[in-house]
Order: C-alpha cells, then structure tokens, then sequence
C-alpha cells in the first residue's frame, strides 16, 4: 500500500523498497493473487526515468526519442511539475506527431496545461491556449464508438483537472471566455448525439 501510494505521488525510487518488500511477503502465499512483479519492473523503469530527470531538464541528457518524452511528460504531471510536463508532451508531439493519438496522451498534455494554467502566473493564457488547442483537436479525433464517445466526454465533463476552464470560465479574462464556452457547447452536442446511439 505504501508503496502504491509513493508511485501515485511520483516517488519511484522510494516506491520501489516497499513494493519488492510487498512481494516478498505476498508472494510467499499460496493464493497470492496479483502480478506484482509486473508491476515492480514497470516502476523500475520509471525509477530509471526519474534519476535521469534533472539532467534531461537541465539540457545536459536529452531523452531517447519521442516516446521516452511522453514517459518524462507523465512523470512530471505524477510530480505535479504541469509546465515541464506539458512542455515535453508538445515536444514529443512535435518529434512524433502520431502519439498525440495514442493512449490520451493529447488530452493528458490538456490536463497539465490546464493545471498549470490554474495556478495563474504569467503565462497561464498562453497555457490555457495550449489547452484548448489540445482539447479540441482532441474532440475532433475522437472515436465514432459511442459508449466509448459517451463515457470519454463524461469524463471530460468531471475531471477536476480541466475546472479552471470548465467550470470557473466567468474567471477567466473576457477574450478567452467564448472560445471555451464554445468547446463545452461543442463537448455537450457531440455527448448529446452520441448518447441515443450508445443505448
């Protein structure tokens, strides 16, 4: 549980001590019932990304390819470090235009853009720009399945990481509120015409 709950926080090193003393002890039971060596390599892996992590943001390590950046970029959001997550989910998207399709990863970057933008500093319009753009290349790409259409945009609908520019748009600066109103206007016609289909 422990260390479950390290790997939630981004803490993999840390993480990794109390998983494999997880299966130790578990593992010695007959009806020990989880694959949890799967998931110790899985974290060894991430552990391997985080003790590189400081130097790929420094510039001294660049990572390998476009999808070790989307590795670094969902650690960094794990770490709650949204600007240097969002920013290495554009770069992998610029090295390998195809992973923005895959595995939600345009809608993650979305997410990290948005949370950033949340904290307002600066540069939180051009993050919340960032955002939108992600979110609505998202919804034009998205599948024609509909429980699947249906339940992606509910999610949309109550993921805490997009409330800054869901459901507090009267806050934000007044150029910026119709272009979002539009994209949730747009989210509910699309859940609208997709739910009939998905009963």
């Amino acid at each position: 549980g422990l260390g479950l709950a390290l790997v939630s926080q981004g803490h993999f090193q840390e993480a990794l001590k109390s998983l494999r003393k997880g299966h130790e002890i578990g593992s010695k039971r007959p009806d020990w019932p989880y694959p949890t060596m799967e998931f110790i390599a899985s974290v060894e892996q991430q552990a391997e990304l985080e003790d590189r992590l400081n130097r790929v943001l420094s510039g001294e390590r660049e990572p390998r390819d476009a999808v070790e950046r989307i590795a670094f970029a969902r650690m960094l959001c794990a770490k709650s470090r949204h600007a240097d997550s969002a920013r290495m989910y554009a770069e992998a998207f610029a090295g390998d235009p195809s992973l923005a399709e895959a595995e939600g990863n345009r809608y993650n970057a979305a997410c990290s853009a948005s949370l950033e933008a949340a904290r307002g500093g600066a540069d939180a319009a051009e993050w919340r720009g960032r955002a939108l753009e992600w979110l609505r290349a998202d919804l034009a790409a998205l599948g024609t399945a509909p429980s699947d259409l249906v339940a992606t945009l509910e999610h949309w609908k109550t993921d805490p990481d997009l409330a800054s520019v869901r459901d507090r748009l009267g806050d934000l600066p007044e150029p910026e509120r119709e272009p979002w109103r539009g994209l949730w206007k747009a989210v509910d016609l699309a859940l609208a015409a997709a739910q009939p289909a998905a009963k």
